[in-house]
């Protein structure tokens, strides 16, 4: 019977993100049916149509990529601690050593996306507005761009960490996996650029 539910509710969870996508399919035809553009970026040195064609289709299926983790992690946890395999009682907490496997291996796939994620952002300082011209600015180019190389780096690690505690199985190298990834993310991409911007930079700072 538990089985059943469980089947229930991912195609009913499936359904509904299959609705949620309907509206992508001219992404998917933009992205089939591209052409160059003819000209390219100063920044990536990139023809204009990747940024209209082959971006937003990317953006749209590492966003449904994370979603998709995300609700399987969910899922998958509640289905061990109905089990009793994930035990969260106060003084006695106890998840299995199976749990802790399909744990790291969803997380070592969401760094990985995650890490490709960062990687799409580069692209995404193009659009940056500083409310007088939109462009990559000098902050932007000296400071956001090399913290997103070393975020892909540090997502890159991570995922090979989580997947290496398949074997290992235990949730300390979890935690600090995902310590690693979003703790650096807000040091290094809220922090130092808001920093940098305040001490380094000035208020007519050129745009790419």
């Amino acid at each position: 019977q538990r089985r059943l539910l469980i089947l229930a509710v991912a195609i009913v969870i499936g359904l509904l993100i299959a609705m949620g996508e309907t509206g992508n399919w001219d992404l998917i035809l933009r992205f089939i049916y591209q052409v160059p553009y003819g000209q390219s970026d100063p920044l990536f040195d990139k023809d204009i149509g990747f940024y209209l064609f082959s971006l937003p289709i990317y953006i749209a299926l590492k966003n449904w990529m994370l979603l998709i983790l995300v609700l399987s992690t969910l899922i998958a946890g509640a289905v061990y601690f109905v089990h009793g395999e994930i035990n969260l009682d106060s003084g006695s907490w106890h998840i299995s050593s199976a749990a802790i496997a399909h744990g790291s291996a969803l997380l070592g796939l969401y760094f990985a996306v995650k890490a490709w994620s960062y990687a799409l952002d580069r692209f995404l300082l193009l659009y940056n507005d500083n409310g007088v011209v939109v462009g990559a600015g000098y902050t932007d180019v000296h400071v956001e761009l090399p913290v997103l190389w070393l975020l892909v780096g540090l997502a890159a690690a991570a995922a090979v960490v989580a997947w290496a505690n398949v074997r290992l199985r235990t949730y300390r190298l979890a935690i600090v996996a995902v310590t690693l990834v979003f703790g650096s993310s807000f040091v290094f991409a809220e922090i130092l650029p808001a920093l940098f911007q305040r001490f380094f930079v000035k208020p007519s700072e050129l745009q790419l």
